[in-house]
């Protein structure tokens, strides 16, 4: 089966699907990286199950989830032929083969996929060119010497092209040195050419909300490479902080893409207006990148088109980095929580069907603690959700310890198959970012090279 980009700037390219599988993603160490928008640094894993012979698709805990045919899926699901899969904004084609329309552009095959052919040197005694015999090299007849006048004109035109070729790099010569002369600014502008000047940016951005019964305050300050977010709200009785020291570049580029695209530098401060009923609403932002520098304050009153392109740029920046629930009310983070522990707890219940069912628990129940960290004093679900976390990452060590037992103990067997199904299992347990993860699967494509030769050479006798 074969992986076909609709979209981006991948469009057009397809990748050939191998057991065992693959993962895409931001990260440089996926099988496909991905640059798109919306894309998690590790976001989706497609792998073949050897014991139903079918490919499967699942998600890996992202943060805007993946969608199979327009339908955003939970538990890992299976592949058919022509089924369209959606991560972020890329669309992805999972079929055997694929015909564009005719008005389509043609079709840039990868690398991986069509790897290209290199043309062959010509043989001995079939070159075009003529090139003449020396009968003396090879000990034959000594050839006459010419005593026509072609060898004094060959020699002539050889002078005179040689006489050229001398006055054309004399000119050269002399063009260059002349402009270094008269242009001796270009030299320093140029001077840090190739070199990667850090341009200095800073965000800061506040949002406040106080009433009679509450003090809501949303902050977010990124400086250069670096973020802090803070979330103060009394009556949800959620407090949360974190800071992020070195930012992921593509993030940064699109938060600050977005950012210069708006007319944010020429729009003012205007009057605040009343509060709605009880409620005092502020929100201000500074932004300073180049020699552009401005603030705006806005208080109870709607905020320009720019102010609020920014805001909802700065909402999916902080979901990017798993602070979704930053932009939720105290009932939908209660609901969110719900949904999630409902989930983690059926994918638990039904792990022995499903190895990786236990990997998906332990997303969901970490999904669960994350929502409810944030009051404060903690919801009492909030203590069964970790103890389930804590229950559910204790079995799955004692299964990889084990499966990874017999994986070896079918190794001193020489039982290949055997190994490799363990080790599919194995990988089915593992999250892609674990260290482990990368030696089971090299471990797992070698068993299969050395069944693969064994099997050849039982044919060969």
């Amino acid at each position: 089966m074969n992986l076909y980009f609709l979209n981006g700037n991948k469009k057009g390219e397809h990748w050939k699907l191998v057991p065992p599988g693959i993962c895409i993603g931001r990260e440089e160490d996926n099988d496909i990286q991905l640059l798109t928008p919306g894309i998690s640094r590790y976001h989706v894993k497609i792998d073949y199950n050897t014991a139903e012979k079918i490919w499967q698709i699942c998600d890996l805990g992202s943060t805007n989830g993946t969608k199979i045919n327009g339908v955003k899926i939970t538990t890992p699901q299976k592949l058919k032929k022509g089924d369209e899969i959606q991560i972020g904004e890329q669309v992805i084609l999972f079929d055997e083969s694929f015909m564009e329309t005719k008005n389509a552009p043609a079709t840039v095959v990868s690398p991986v996929a069509s790897p290209l052919k290199i043309k062959e040197l010509e043989k001995p005694g079939k070159s075009t060119q003529q090139i003449p015999v020396n009968t003396n090299i090879f000990g034959g007849k000594k050839e006459e010497p010419s005593t026509s006048a072609e060898e004094p004109s060959s020699r002539k035109k050889i002078a005179n092209l040689l006489f050229a070729l001398l006055v054309t790099i004399l000119a050269c010569g002399s063009l260059l040195i002349f402009g270094m002369l008269n242009n001796p600014p270009e030299k320093n502008k140029n001077s840090n050419a190739g070199k990667q000047i850090n341009i200095p940016f800073l965000l800061v951005y506040e949002k406040q909300q106080i009433s009679k019964d509450n003090v809501f305050r949303f902050y977010v300050r990124i400086e250069n490479n670096g973020v802090i977010f803070k979330l103060d709200d009394l009556k949800g009785r959620r407090h949360f902080s974190k800071g992020i020291g070195e930012l992921e570049k593509d993030i940064l580029k699109r938060l600050v893409d977005a950012v210069k695209d708006t007319n944010f530098m020429n729009i003012k401060n205007e009057p605040p207006g009343k509060p709605d009923g009880d409620v005092d609403e502020i929100r201000s932002m500074t932004i300073c990148y180049n020699t552009n520098l401005n603030n705006i304050i806005i208080q109870n009153t709607y905020p320009p088109t720019s102010f609020e392109q920014i805001e909802h740029a700065i909402e999916s920046f902080a979901e990017d980095h798993g602070l979704k629930t930053i932009a939720l009310s105290e009932k939908e983070m209660l609901e969110e929580a719900e949904r999630s522990f409902v989930t983690a707890e059926e994918l638990f219940q039904n792990y022995q069907a499903r190895p990786e069912n236990l990997r998906n628990a332990i997303m969901r129940y970490k999904i669960t603690v994350d929502f409810l960290e944030q009051f404060d004093p903690k919801p009492r679900n909030y203590d069964i959700a970790k103890r389930k976390l804590n229950e559910a990452e204790n079995l799955r060590q004692k299964m990889i310890k084990d499966i990874r037992f017999n994986a070896n103990l079918y190794l001193q067997k020489k039982q290949y198959a055997e190994a490799i199904s363990e080790c599919s299992r194995l990988l089915m347990m593992l999250d892609p970012e674990e260290a482990l993860y990368s030696k089971i699967r090299d471990n797992k494509i070698a068993l299969e090279r050395l069944l693969s030769n064994q099997n050849k050479k039982g044919r060969r006798r």
